[in-house]
This record gives C-alpha cells, sequence and structure tokens, in this order.
C-alpha cells in the first residue's frame, strides 16, 4: 500500500495535469495546484520543488509508461508475423492513447515548457519509442514481409497518423476502439504493403 506522501505527490500530479490541460502550463500557478488538491500552497514544496518538476515528472512518467507497456506486449508477438506484430503496435498505440488522452495532450502541447536538460530526457524516451517501430518496419522490409522507400519518414508518417486520434476521439463517438483499430490498419497495412490482401 502506498504511503500518505505518496498518494499526496500522485493526487498533485493528477490535479496538475487536469489544470495544464484547462489552462495551460504557463497560466497555471503552484498555488493553484495545491488548492485544487486540497492543501495548504507552502505544502505542496514538500512533495516537488517546482512546477517544472512536476511538468516533467508527469511526461516522463507517460513515456516510461507508454514504453514500459509496449515492451511487455511486444514480447509476448516476438515470434509472430511481421504484419502481425505491426498491427499489434498499430492497436496497442491507439488503445493506450485515448485512454491517456489528458496525459497525450500534454506530452504534444507542453513538450516546448521543458528546460532543456529535461526536454534531452524526454526527447530520448520519445526516440526510444519510434526507435521501437522502426525496427519493425525495418525487420519486415528485410523479410520482405513489408515494402516503403525510407524507413525514418515511414515512422514518423505512421506515427503521426496514430497519434492524431487523440485530437478528434470522442468515448461516445460512432465508432469504438477495436472499429477505429481496424480502419487505422487497413490504412497503414496499404501503405507499407502494396496491393496483397489485407487480413484483420
Amino acid at each position: 500500500m502506498s504511503s500518505k506522501g505518496e498518494r499526496t505527490a500522485k493526487g498533485l500530479l493528477e490535479a496538475a495535469r487536469d489544470l495544464f490541460v484547462i489552462n495551460g502550463y504557463a497560466a497555471v500557478s503552484m498555488r493553484e495546484i495545491a488548492l485544487k488538491m486540497g492543501i495548504n500552497a507552502g505544502a505542496i514544496y514538500n512533495h516537488f520543488p517546482s512546477k517544472q518538476e512536476i511538468l516533467f515528472r508527469l511526461l516522463q512518467d507517460h513515456m516510461l509508461d507508454l514504453l514500459e507497456q509496449w515492451k511487455i506486449l511486444e514480447a509476448k508477438h516476438e515470434h509472430h508475423s511481421d504484419q502481425l506484430i505491426l498491427q499489434t503496435f498499430v492497436n496497442f498505440h491507439i488503445a493506450f492513447h485515448v485512454n491517456k488522452s489528458k496525459e497525450v495532450f500534454i506530452s504534444y502541447m507542453e513538450l516546448r515548457s521543458l528546460n532543456s536538460m529535461n526536454f534531452l530526457i524526454i526527447s530520448k524516451l520519445r526516440d526510444d519509442y519510434e526507435n521501437g517501430l522502426r525496427k519493425i518496419l525495418e525487420l519486415g522490409k528485410k523479410n520482405k514481409n513489408l515494402d516503403f522507400k525510407d524507413a525514418e519518414i515511414t515512422t514518423k508518417a505512421i506515427l503521426g497518423m496514430l497519434s492524431s486520434i487523440t485530437h478528434w476521439y470522442d468515448i461516445g463517438g460512432r465508432l469504438s476502439t477495436r472499429e477505429i483499430q481496424k480502419i487505422y490498419w487497413e490504412l497503414i497495412y496499404q501503405s507499407v504493403q502494396g496491393d496483397k490482401k489485407i487480413n484483420v
């Protein structure tokens, strides 16, 4: 069971996350975060020395969670076909991001608000995730199961396409997450497979 201090820190991160989404990082004060959590304004410094540290923790926790969950899922599919591993990545990315819409929003909109050191750390984690997809594509091409011209550009294009879902996804919309995954997979598969039959 987590300690009271850990629970308070987690609550402060969630309060900050919600305020950053609504008002933006620059417009939110440490006092506002503390008040939203229901603690004394000065007590917040017992958990986080600065607002910058809170933003860094939010982005770092998000990326570490993303990388850890993908690593676990990837290990379960390491002996599967190149196409199935790519499809697994696509489905995972969509499911993770629609369930973490606030964290995703902040990770994209407030990356610029990090100081130079924190920016480099988060950028490295983002590169690690991007490299995971690029390796899937490169292996698929090496095995002649996938076909594209440039691995780096294809990787960025796929991630850009996948990540855009958080801008329009509505949990109460007409399509389920599974239906959206299927549509995205068909589009992505066609872009790296040419005219071959799609199995979904």
